[in-house]
């Protein structure tokens, strides 16, 4: 099975749901009760996530599909400096997140031939 430029596209999609929801998991966790909005919000997120994540898998290689979603750790690594003020952005950071997208980028490739 080929993998389809749709399931590309979701599987991205399922990477920014999950980057967002772990920004949502951080803000829920600085909170003093366990249960609150951005706890709700991650948990919609995720759920979202999966439900895209399933949709893509219809639709592609596994094998292609799945390491993709490590793209959702570079969102994290650039976003999260902008939104939680603790959060720095090394060059460590940078370079971990520049090798991640080539990683993924081989794999996409190595998938069409």
């Amino acid at each position: 099975m080929k993998t389809t430029k749709r399931a590309i596209v979701l599987i991205l999609m399922t990477s920014l749901c999950a980057g967002a929801g772990q920004l949502f998991l951080k803000y829920a966790t600085s909170q003093p009760s366990i249960i609150n909005v951005y706890f709700a919000e991650w948990f919609f997120l995720y759920l979202v996530a999966i439900i895209l994540m399933t949709l893509s898998f219809r639709e592609g290689e596994l094998s292609v599909l799945y390491p993709s979603l490590a793209i959702s750790y570079v969102w994290v690594i650039l976003v999260s400096p902008i939104f939680i003020t603790t959060e720095t952005l090394t060059f460590f950071k940078i370079l971990g997140s520049i090798l991640i997208f080539i990683g993924v980028s081989l794999i996409g490739i190595g998938a069409r031939k």
